[in-house]
């Protein structure tokens, strides 16, 4: 919620060594917990009971939804991560305003500048990243490779057919991809019928059925040309 420093994929990367890289991760979020823990604290005793309770109602709420179930999606975090903000804004405000001592002031400040500014830049580097932890590397992390072959064709044509996660794989990699590339959506592959105007006509992430039909029924041939593991791409031919 203030700066991203999750194992998978965070902002801290400090090479291969992981160690030193753990070590930092873990002295950001201890002392972004105690900042935490101290705002709530101060919130609680600085205030009247109608503002603290409305804060920790909706931290609580969502904490107790969290044990219950064994985890929420992303989005219902929101209450809980504004609940901690205002906490955290209120610590910042009082202490700023309180001091007495200059200089004490100006660490406050310098406090909140720093703050900010952390998650300013995790927010930069993830939002330019074309892979991040949060957003299904499972799924994405070799889109890159894919769109550099399929952009590398004059007019290709791109069919993909995955199941109930069609829309999501497409639109992952579509992003990607150059405006002369078309894309078809196999939403029934015995239905599929694959235009002529095309220089390459290629499968992303196809399933068995799709291959089944266009391999064996249209008499296509059908060739791996990405993969690193499982395929993720193939080339159609007649």
């Amino acid at each position: 919620m203030f700066i991203d420093t999750h194992w998978a994929g965070g902002i801290i990367k400090l090479g291969s060594s992981n160690m030193t890289t753990n070590l930092i991760r873990l002295i950001v979020v201890a002392v972004l917990l105690l900042v935490i823990a101290h705002s709530i604290y101060s919130l609680c005793r600085s205030t009247p009971k109608r503002v603290w309770l409305f804060v920790l109602t909706a931290i609580g709420i969502t904490a107790i939804v969290l044990i219950a179930v064994g985890g929420v999606a992303d989005r219902y975090l929101v209450p809980y991560i504004l609940a901690i903000q205002l906490a955290v804004a209120y610590l910042f405000t009082a202490k700023i305003a309180a001091a007495t001592n200059p200089r004490k002031q100006k660490l406050w400040q310098l406090g909140l500048i720093a703050l900010i500014s952390s998650g300013i830049v995790s927010c930069a580097v993830s939002s330019q990243s074309q892979l991040w932890w949060n957003k299904y590397p499972s799924s994405t992390k070799y889109n890159p490779q894919v769109a550099a072959i399929v952009n590398q064709a004059k007019k290709p044509l791109v069919i993909s057919h995955g199941g109930n996660n069609i829309t999501g794989k497409i639109l992952s990699v579509s992003y990607l991809l150059k405006p002369q590339v078309q894309l078809l959506l196999a939403v029934k592959p015995e239905q599929v019928k694959i235009p002529d105007g095309f220089s390459d006509v290629f499968l992303y992430r196809s399933t068995e059925l799709l291959r089944f039909e266009l391999e064996k029924v249209q008499k296509y041939k059908i060739t791996p040309i990405y993969q690193p593991g499982d395929v993720w791409l193939w080339r159609l031919e007649k």
